[in-house]
């Protein structure tokens, strides 16, 4: 169950969606560029590809975007990838990027840079993980949340949520 569920097409990183809107790794709140609106997020983890996601918002027509990502320092001094894709208002400004040649229950940080006159704007750091090998015989540790009260604002269980450094998704 647990395999076909870390491999399954819904899965979410809770890591990367808990680090990606919040904090850096400062600890510190900081402000996001006005171009990432929506921050980032990752999801449906396998062993060897995640999926990443952004929205960037300006002005015109095309937009280009790098995502790098990097492999265990959110430095970015160990660069896995680093490629630009073309961003639409067909579809609503969002990029959504599987990317694949990962190994297999590894943190990554990754990022989406945007550039105008010059200037480089910068998502926030996400952080994610791969699943592990399909072989891999390795306890995985998950927080699930559901049925969210918007009106009555529950969000503090994610705060928990974030303290167990030991969770897997």
């Amino acid at each position: 169950f647990l395999q076909t569920l870390v491999v399954s097409a819904g899965a979410l990183s809770v890591s990367s969606l808990l680090t990606g809107c919040a904090l850096d790794d400062d600890n510190s709140a900081k402000p996001v560029s006005k171009y990432f609106p929506q921050s980032l997020m990752s999801g449906d983890p396998t062993p060897d590809s995640v999926v990443m996601w952004t929205r960037v918002v300006d002005a015109g027509n095309e937009l280009k975007v790098i995502l790098q990502v990097s492999k265990i320092q959110d430095d970015f001094t160990n660069v896995v990838l680093e490629q630009e894709f073309d961003v639409s208002p067909d579809t609503g400004n969002c990029l959504k990027v599987r990317v694949t040649a990962l190994d297999a229950k590894t943190f990554y940080y990754y990022r989406f840079v945007y550039k105008k006159d010059g200037v480089a704007y910068t998502s926030r750091v996400g952080r994610t993980k791969t699943a592990p090998a399909i072989n891999d015989d390795t306890a995985v540790k998950f927080a699930f949340v559901s049925c969210q009260d918007y009106l009555g604002r529950y969000y503090n269980t994610y705060l928990s949520i974030l303290e167990q450094d030991d969770l897997d998704f």
